[in-house]
């Protein structure tokens, strides 16, 4: 399937008032392409570390999408959950960068649902957390691999599981989830040709909609920027601290046990290391050694905390 691109411009010291009439036949093969300026002289993106789409359909439903950058442009899929409220999707569009972040106001949508389209439940959408997820995933998983640290399985062990590292696996799996809701009926096929001599038969009866499944739950992680150097850290939001020369954090008590908990932070060490302080209790796969001129990103699940630094260039 070809993809069919809009170029457009943006400019970042006004308000855009950018309202492109969209269809639901478009989603999955229009993108559109900004081109980002500051009072209209071009903006480099070599630096920025990604950037995504946040807007409010009419229904009140949020979309929190994510954007490629490339060749100095930001790009935006069109996605199918943009396009099943008829009315305005109004937002902006985020660009961001490690000190910081720039807005685009003004990134307006006027949207004309298909009639495929207008039988799809209007939810939320947020494939920037999912894309973070991913990226912290990684950099955790990279983490662990270079450290050459204990398997998760040898942690479990010490903590007081017993058994072997087949029977801890198959302690990690869930209970199987309820059914999902029916999907769209496709088209009709084509009749083929009646056999020679050979009658109709009669059409069967409909058979029962299967149940509905449940709804999962909206995972949202909010970004605190903070110039406080003494924090209590909540649980599920991601707080930058810049550059600190001491930093002393505790964990907020965990109040919801029904959902993942992660304490997330990060803050830059300048020409003198930066002192780091958090509670005895954590469980560190390498104990954290903060260097000078590093950025360092954090995060605690489960009382087992992760570290991570970067050359800061």
């Amino acid at each position: 399937m070809s993809v069919v691109y809009r170029d457009l411009t943006i400019d970042c010291s006004k308000d855009n008032f950018k309202s492109e009439k969209v269809t639901g036949y478009e989603h999955g093969v229009k993108v559109f392409r900004f081109k980002p300026l500051n009072g209209n002289i071009p903006i480099d993106l070599s630096d920025c570390t990604g950037a995504a789409y946040v807007g409010t359909k009419s229904d009140g439903k949020i979309i929190g999408n994510s954007c490629e950058i490339k060749d100095n442009k930001i790009l935006l899929p069109l996605s199918l959950q943009m396009t099943t409220a008829r009315g305005d999707l109004k937002g902006h569009i985020e660009v961001y960068y490690p000190n910081g972040m720039l807005k685009f106001y003004g990134i307006d949508f006027e949207v004309f649902p298909s009639p495929e389209t207008a039988e799809i439940e209007s939810t939320d959408e947020f494939t920037l957390l999912e894309s973070k997820i991913a990226e912290v995933n990684k950099i955790i998983a990279e983490g662990i691999e270079t450290s050459q640290g204990k398997s998760a399985y040898e942690i479990a062990v010490e903590n007081g599981f017993v058994g072997t590292e087949a029977e801890w696996l198959e302690s990690l799996k869930g209970e199987k989830g309820t059914d999902g809701k029916d999907g769209i009926n496709g088209k009709d096929g084509i009749d083929g040709k009646n056999g020679i001599d050979g009658q109709d038969g009669k059409d069967g009866t409909n058979g029962k909609d299967g149940q509905n499944g449940a709804d999962g739950k909206n995972y949202q992680v909010d970004i605190i920027e903070s110039t406080e150097t003494t924090v209590e850290l909540q649980p599920n939001k991601f707080y930058k601290f810049g550059e600190v020369n001491e930093l002393n954090l505790s964990l907020a008590e965990i109040t919801d046990n029904t959902q993942l908990n992660e304490f997330m932070f990060e803050f830059i060490s300048g020409e003198t290391a930066t002192t780091l302080t958090l509670p005895d209790t954590i469980k560190w796969a390498e104990t954290p050694s903060i260097e000078a001129n590093k950025i360092y990103q954090c995060s605690i699940a489960n009382n087992i905390g992760l570290i991570v630094g970067v050359d800061n260039v």
